[in-house]
């Protein structure tokens, strides 16, 4: 029998919560494991006893939201600055509303952060970075 790896998939249902949510007019929360690697968020985040984070993730509280297969992405305002934040989807214990509750929950994760990737030797010719210039 051969062996078939698959990703996880909490992502997608992340992001199929997130999509029934807010065609529900309701506001979408991340409940988020604030000891997570990777993750990067203000130190203005309040954390709570049981070292976790609650962010709120609706139309009207973030940017540029982007919900990857390993990361979720956005930018949003903290004491009036404007700040990237970066939640690794293994951190994500939780997609829910604030109205009712009602959402995902998701077990203790099983899933590891994934392991650092090898870095290659760099290459003797360095290419140069594209890069843009304002022209008026």
């Amino acid at each position: 029998m051969q062996v078939f790896l698959m990703k996880s998939s909490k992502p997608y249902f992340i992001r199929s919560v997130y999509d029934w949510l807010t065609d529900n007019n309701a506001t979408p929360h991340l409940l988020i494991d604030a000891s997570a690697p990777g993750l990067k968020v203000p130190d203005s985040c309040e954390i709570d006893d049981d070292n976790q984070i609650v962010l709120n993730i609706s139309f009207n509280a973030v940017r540029d939201l982007v919900l990857g297969i390993d990361d979720i992405i956005f930018q949003a305002s903290f004491n009036q600055v404007i700040f990237e934040v970066h939640i690794p989807v293994y951190a994500v214990k939780a997609i829910y509303c604030t109205e009712n509750g009602q959402g995902m929950y998701f077990d203790e994760e099983e899933e590891l952060p994934p392991p650092p990737k090898e870095s290659k030797p760099a290459s003797k010719s360095k290419k140069k970075k594209p890069s843009l210039k304002i022209v008026e």
